[in-house]
């Protein structure tokens, strides 16, 4: 009888840990496939780690150890866990508000035979809104998978599901006659680098900062727990760079800031959530410290970005955007 005591009290204890580690874990999950659902919708994970995934050893690996021996022999007598993948009906999402066909065809773009006009068409629902005089950007996101999810350990039971999404990108060039000479599809990581290999070619317009240019953003502050999370404005000029962000309700914004536009050196990429194709997460560098410190990680659309690549070739300190690998 003592024994079973010792190990219900003790299996009891460390079920909790070890769910408690898991659902620390499972939290984590929808930075690198999507956003969770909750059964009970109580909680969302906002993904606001724009430098990648991390993740943190909550207990010491011996008192790990003891709970998961602890926890498996109880798990046995009285507790259970699943995961099972589910394959269902591809779902689709694009950065336009037009509605998503069944699935991305690129079948009908011939070389030297299809137009730009028939690409802008077929393809409108892609659309990035990347202004380019001999390209054609397209974003999608597709998800076909979820994986749910249940455990339980008398008395207590949960569980919930998470979508499995896959960001597309897809560039298409024209000549100078806007007949199709090339299709390239990248990954999230490479959208840096290619867009500013378009962006560089002597056929493309400079910008016009007659007046100065405005980027709607997000900007992630890490730092800020409670609120990692501030809506506001770049705002482009000749000669300077400035952040004004949106007050919250009476409360004013307190990381607004102005810098030279050369200050800014390089723009690298962050982690961008697969589930949202409308923005990526791009992150801003910069020689001298700001009020927001030597970088700035932001959520932006395409426009936008390719907007900051152009800014930073044209205005910045002469450095290159560069793409930052996740591999």
């Amino acid at each position: 009888m003592s024994s079973l005591r010792w190990l219900l009290t003790e299996g009891t204890k460390a079920v909790s840990e070890a769910a408690a580690g898991c659902e620390s874990l499972l939290s984590r999950l929808p930075q690198f496939c999507g956003r969770r659902r909750s059964a009970s919708n109580r909680h969302e994970f906002p993904n606001f780690l724009c430098e990648g995934p991390r993740l943190r050893e909550e207990v010491p690996s011996f008192v790990l150890v003891k709970h998961l021996v602890v926890t498996g022999i109880f798990g046995i007598w009285c507790s259970g866990c699943l995961a099972v993948p589910i394959h269902h009906a591809k779902n689709m999402r694009s950065i336009t508000a037009d509605a998503a066909p069944p699935q991305v065809d690129l079948t009908f773009v011939k070389f030297g035979e299809t137009s730009r006009d028939e690409v802008t068409k077929r393809l409108s629902w892609i659309d990035a809104g990347v202004t380019g005089k001999n390209f054609f950007v397209g974003r999608w996101a597709e998800n076909n998978w979820d994986i749910v999810w249940g455990g339980a350990s008398y008395p207590y039971m949960g569980g919930g599901s998470y979508e499995i999404w896959k960001t597309h990108n897809v560039i298409i060039d024209f000549d100078d006659q806007s007949w199709v000479i090339g299709v390239t599809q990248f990954a999230d990581k490479n959208i840096i680098a290619t867009l500013s290999s378009r962006l560089r070619q002597a056929s493309e317009p400079t910008l016009d900062l007659t007046v100065a240019i405005k980027i709607p953003i997000e900007y992630l502050c890490l730092t800020d727990i409670n609120n990692p999370s501030h809506i506001g404005d770049l705002m482009l000029s000749r000669d300077e760079l400035e952040f004004l962000e949106s007050p919250r309700g009476d409360k004013k914004g307190k990381y607004s800031y102005k810098t030279p536009a050369k200050n800014m050196t390089h723009i690298t990429m962050g982690y961008s959530d697969p589930s949202q194709p409308q923005q990526i997460c791009a992150i801003l560098h910069f020689r001298q410290k700001t009020q927001v410190g030597k970088q700035m990680s932001v959520r932006v659309d395409l426009a936008g970005t390719a907007v900051l690549i152009k800014y930073l070739a044209e205005y910045g300190s002469g450095g290159q955007a560069v793409e930052r690998k996740w591999d």
